[in-house]
């Protein structure tokens, strides 16, 4: 699940924010060398498009391998779409003509961001029954959501009437709640299905620290690899957890963090930095790092194998090499994201393990 929580994302990554946007956007390139699709032995990498799957960007995917995703026709807004079993299911919009999908659970429930018809962007959540839902703000004028789990409950980041940023919590047939993280910022990433929460949280959006909150309300904080930065991304519902902090060397690295292990640096391909995006409930990271070449790979992560690179589809002519991402996986051996490709910059891409 990407879920770009802007600010978190730019403060650890830097310049490579850039780079992961533009991967992740809309820029057609007409020249292409010759290179064959990269994966290691253990996996391979689609071009989703040759699936019949016109998306420009992938958000997520359940494990009923129904994918959530957005692209725009020609001059129309940016717009969030479910294929589900070989047809494209448009999602709508909150009347702004703006939307744009983050998660997506295995009931087919899909939430994300859409634009108002006061021109606010709100948090919203989506099945093919109720259509689009309007989930509110915490008494401002902006809300997302950023994760979903099997029970329907919804987590994000919203807006309060003093123009804070805060996390929430919303469940069918309530309101939006401030989770009650004692900080000015808070953001929630990630809900599993025992309600834990996980997410970043300090005195701006800036400086923060992951955190896990159980459904009681009880808070933790979480370790970091050695600097004062971080943020949990992800978590299965096994209660293990992936995210990203500063080291005590300065770069960013993915992590995995439970309760019987305690932190673990997930290391790089060669590289300086990685970034963790989801887990697995079998423990698998995905996510992305960059190699000894200075280019970001899709990396997928294990206890027993350590970090793997997901490889690429191509690379167009003018910039020589390949770049991917993947943003989230199922439990089917299955992970969505991005890719350079022969004629392109980007392609949304699925890896099969």
């Amino acid at each position: 699940m990407c879920r770009e929580a802007d600010g978190v994302l730019r403060a650890f990554v830097g310049e490579s924010c850039m780079r992961i946007r533009v991967l992740l956007g809309i820029v057609v390139v007409a020249a292409a060398v010759v290179l064959a699709p990269t994966a290691t032995a253990e996996s391979r990498i689609v071009d989703l498009r040759t699936r019949g799957i016109p998306f420009q960007a992938v958000w997520a995917i359940n494990n009923a391998g129904q994918i959530a995703g957005a692209w725009s026709h020609g001059n129309a807004e940016w717009g969030a779409y479910l294929w589900d079993a070989h047809r494209i299911v448009p999602l709508g919009d909150l009347g702004g003509g703006f939307s744009e999908p983050a998660d997506l659970n295995d009931l087919g429930q899909v939430v994300g961001t859409s634009r108002t018809t006061d021109g606010n962007m709100h948090a919203f959540i989506w099945d093919e029954a109720s259509g689009m839902l309007d989930l509110g703000t915490l008494g401002g004028s902006y809300s997302s959501a950023l994760g979903v789990n099997n029970l329907g409950h919804v987590v994000g980041v919203a807006q309060t009437w003093l123009g804070q940023e805060r996390a929430f919590r919303w469940m069918p047939g309530g309101r939006m709640v401030d989770l009650g993280v004692p900080t000015v910022f808070s953001v929630a990433m990630d809900v599993n299905d025992d309600d834990v929460v996980v997410g970043a949280a300090g005195p701006n959006p800036s400086t923060y620290h992951a955190f896990l909150l159980d459904a009681e309300g009880g808070l933790v904080w979480l370790p970091t690899l050695g600097g004062t930065t971080s943020a949990a991304w992800a978590i299965n519902n096994h209660g293990e957890v992936a995210g990203v902090s500063v080291t005590s060397e300065g770069p960013a690295h993915g992590f995995y963090w439970s309760e019987a292990t305690g932190i673990l640096d997930l290391g790089t391909l060669g590289g300086e930095e990685s970034f963790a995006f989801d887990i697995t409930d079998s423990g698998e990271v995905i996510g992305y790092s960059v190699t000894a070449e200075w280019e970001s790979h899709a990396m997928r992560w294990s206890a027993s194998d350590g970090m793997v690179d997901l490889g690429v589809l191509g690379a167009p002519q003018y910039l020589g090499y390949g770049e991917s991402i993947a943003v989230d996986a199922n439990d089917v051996g299955q992970a969505v994201g991005r890719s350079t490709t022969f004629g392109r910059w980007d392609a949304p891409a699925l890896w099969e393990f």
